[in-house]
């Protein structure tokens, strides 16, 4: 059977083509039943939490993300799935960068890295890169940190243990973000703690004391809270209209109280002096989509725009058993978003994160053609996809991927 499908997209013209192939690996950890073009797809498995965004003296973008590649089938739980790009379109895969079930920690969830440029760790040498990450134990949320000195492929443990524990096995205790502070001299600590984000500080980097929380309940959010909190970020940025220059806390948080979505949020906002995130406005979404969540943040050295990526998914749905067009359930789940690029400006008073999307524009304005397998297909078809818009040449079908 073959069929015809038009799109318009940023005024250009697809036809879909699609002709009886092959059947899709249904079931399985590897299948493309999901698989979605335009976004990075993980290789296998479940991805789901975006965990850091930096760039190399190359120009490559590394990003990291939770990868499950053996999802629901043996030793289960997430580890850090690392790859690199310049043009966001062209990801390469580098692999695991910090695996789960080793150096006494378990599953490794979510977390963020800092350069160690100003030689904070000075035990370290200036191209290290320090990761702070979750792990789940039986015992509770734990944070350990790593280090790597080969541009982040692979990180080894920088304390012998956990140097945070959560007071029970049952709290909220998790995704670190930290930053050094300039103005305390001293290493600080974000943490997802239920409705409120901790905020501890170090001048060791190992040893964190608490100076204060960021609540996020009713009260603070006149009458409506966000649910659990995840995912805490914090960024500098410059009003392009005033040129005044604000602090952003970003956060992962559920809006069925506002009749949202899960997603991404931002506040706008100041530090005081023990570099605690004092709310300024009432939050607002970073993306109207239902499934931007658990994003990712690199700021540029002028502080004028911020660029963003998340994870197409939240765990309303993706933990549960999601079944494919064959009645088999689906293990290869997640993709990247598109990349976003977010600038502050004030509308009526307010401060506005305005977003758009870092778009392949090249890649639009060109002839693609490759496989993709479609549920409606997918027992025993294969679909071939053309994108066609006048006076284009060829490239190479990966950039959909």
């Amino acid at each position: 059977m073959t069929f015809t499908r038009l799109l318009r997209v940023a005024g250009a013209v697809f036809s879909l083509f699609f002709i009886s192939t092959s059947p899709v690996l249904a079931g399985t950890v590897t299948s493309n039943e999901y698989q979605q073009y335009y976004h990075h797809n993980i290789e296998q498995g479940l991805m789901n939490d975006v965990q850091s965004i930096w760039q190399d003296s190359s120009g490559y973008y590394h990003i990291y993300y939770l990868a499950d590649l053996n999802y629901k089938h043996d030793d289960d739980g997430t580890e850090w799935y690392h790859v690199k790009i310049k043009d966001f379109v062209h990801y390469e895969k580098l692999g695991i960068a910090i695996p789960k079930f080793q150096n006494k920690w378990e599953a490794v969830a979510t977390g963020s890295v800092i350069k160690n440029t100003n030689k904070f760790f000075s035990d370290l040498p200036k191209k290290a890169i320090i990761a702070y990450f979750t792990s789940y134990t039986p015992t509770g949320q734990k944070q350990y940190v790593a280090y790597s000195i080969d541009n982040g492929v692979t990180y080894q443990p920088y304390s012998d243990g956990a140097i945070m524990s959560a007071s029970s096995a049952k709290a909220h205790f998790r995704d670190p973000y930290v930053f050094f502070n300039k103005e305390t001299k001293k290493m600080t600590m974000y943490l997802a703690e239920d409705d409120k984000i901790g905020v501890y500080t170090s001048g060791d980097g190992k040893n964190f004391n608490y100076v204060g929380a960021t609540p996020l309940n009713s009260g603070a959010l006149n009458g409506k809270d966000l649910g659990l909190i995840e995912c805490p970020n914090l960024k500098t940025m410059c009003d392009t209209t005033t040129g005044t220059t604000k602090t952003v806390m970003f956060f992962g948080a559920n809006g069925y109280n506002y009749g949202q979505t899960s997603g991404s949020y931002y506040m706008v906002g100041h530090l005081d002096d023990n570099g605690v995130f004092v709310a300024e406005q009432q939050p607002k979404r970073v993306d109207d989509g239902s499934d931007y969540y658990a994003s990712n943040y690199f700021q540029t050295s002028d502080n004028t725009n911020i660029l963003s990526i998340g994870w197409l998914g939240n765990w309303g749905y993706s933990c549960k058993k999601i079944v494919d067009a064959n009645n088999e359930q689906s293990y290869k789940l997640g993709s990247l978003s598109l990349a976003h690029q977010l600038n502050l400006t004030k509308v009526n008073g307010e401060y506005t994160m305005a977003s758009s999307l870092v778009k392949p524009y090249d890649s639009l304005t060109k002839t693609v053609k490759d496989t993709i397998n479609t549920s409606q297909l997918s027992k025993d078809n294969e679909a071939i996809i053309n994108y066609w818009i006048p006076n284009a040449g060829q490239v190479k079908t990966s950039i959909y991927k």
